[in-house]
């Protein structure tokens, strides 16, 4: 499934869901593609859902990141390479 298509589907459950169920859907949409949210959710997208549905998805956008990165940076640390501290939106807190 190509980026497109996950991000339209993001969109759509966007337009569809609230809260919780939102959030899981979200959640569960973004980490079926092994890139950053920035690939999936882009900042031109915020127009077409409401303000809260956004700020979901931005918060699914996050949590999935920082998942992400914690199995990349696992790839990293068996390969003996510097950990990385930021994927997509997420930054580590130093």
């Amino acid at each position: 499934m190509t980026n497109g298509q996950l991000t339209k589907q993001l969109l759509k459950a966007a337009k569809t869901e609230a809260g919780e169920q939102l959030a899981q859907t979200a959640c569960s949409i973004m980490r079926r593609f092994p890139l950053s949210s920035y690939k999936l959710l882009y900042d031109s997208d915020e127009k077409k859902v409401t303000p809260e549905a956004w700020s979901m998805l931005l918060q699914a956008a996050v949590q999935t990141d920082e998942e992400k990165l914690k199995d990349c940076n696992a790839m990293y640390a068996e390969a003996g390479c510097e950990l990385a501290t930021t994927f997509g939106r997420y930054t580590q807190p130093k």
